[in-house]
């Protein structure tokens, strides 16, 4: 289970990595950015307390042609994790807040190539998340992903990758990849979107309903604030299933999102990894919105 959290966190934290595997498409330089916000409602945790969360980000990427089939470009997200915890003492003894507002932070680079039935992709990027007092150097991860995508058929494409990256207070990791993107009708689309599965229907031409589902991970370095957390890490794990209406108009796509929480699991470690706490919250509802603009 930890070596696959932390094969999912890889592909989460880089916002190209998840969409990795496509060919080349855009004849020009291509722009996109993209904003979102989802909010859990509160939630029991299995020890005392409860938390709710609140979390938003930007992503943006660029890219060009720099040979024929050939491009190249760059990426960059930012996210804000708050979590509004109450009574919840089991994880730093003597606090109700085990830790603040998480950040994360990440660069990197992409290069796709096309070669007709096949396509050629790699990423690499590097990563800070954090409280806002974490050390930048202990905070620091990087992860590399490359593979190829085969279309077998017009409807039907597979895509192989190989995924590694450094964690937190723990040895890097090397993982096989392996990705579906099945057009099932002109309607009906099923893919692997990331660590994920999303089936989409195509109402009209401009509206989309997406049923997904997915595991999230992210690991993040804590400050010196809490007694017995110093320094160490906080890793949050959690498994969404939603229901997502988006609406396209010509280069921006908004979408709505609503669903829930089935699992979600937080385990702290101390800066040499040994465990200090797990604790594991009840199913709880969220609700997102997320906007995009592509050129």
């Amino acid at each position: 289970m930890r070596a696959r959290s932390l094969l999912l966190l890889a592909v989460l934290t880089s916002p190209t990595l998840a969409d990795a595997g496509g060919p080349p498409t855009a004849a020009g330089i291509g722009f996109r950015v993209e904003s979102y916000g989802e909010h859990t409602f509160e939630q029991d945790l299995d020890g005392p307390g409860r938390v709710a969360l609140s979390r938003g980000g930007v992503l943006a990427s660029l890219d060009a042609p720099i040979g024929p089939d050939l491009r190249a470009g760059l990426f960059a997200g930012y996210e804000l994790a708050h979590f509004a915890f109450d009574g919840a003492t089991g994880i730093a003894p003597g606090r109700s807040d085990p830790w603040d507002d998480l950040h994360r932070a990440t660069v990197g680079l992409q290069l796709d190539w096309g070669l007709g039935d096949w396509s050629l992709f790699a990423r690499a990027g590097a990563s800070w998340a954090g409280e806002s007092d974490a050390s930048i150097g202990d905070g620091l991860t990087v992860q590399g992903f490359g593979g190829a995508r085969w279309q077998f058929r017009d409807d039907l494409a597979f895509t192989f990758g190989l995924l590694g990256l450094s964690r937190l207070e723990d040895d890097p990791l090397v993982v096989p990849i392996v990705g579906v993107d099945w057009r099932i009708s002109d309607r009906l689309r099923l893919f692997t979107p990331g660590p994920g599965l999303a089936l989409v229907a195509k109402l009209d031409d401009s509206l989309d309903l997406t049923l997904r589902a997915g595991w999230e991970s992210r690991d993040y370095r804590l400050d010196g604030g809490r007694p017995g957390l110093r320094s160490g890490v906080v890793r949050d794990d959690r498994v969404p299933v939603a229901l997502e209406l988006a609406l396209k108009r010509g280069p921006a796509r908004l979408s709505l999102r609503a669903g829930a929480t089935l699992h979600q699991r937080f385990e702290v470690d101390d800066r040499t990894g040994d465990r200090v706490a797990r604790v594991e919250t009840d199913p709880a509802p969220f609700l997102g919105l997320r906007g995009a603009l592509r050129f």
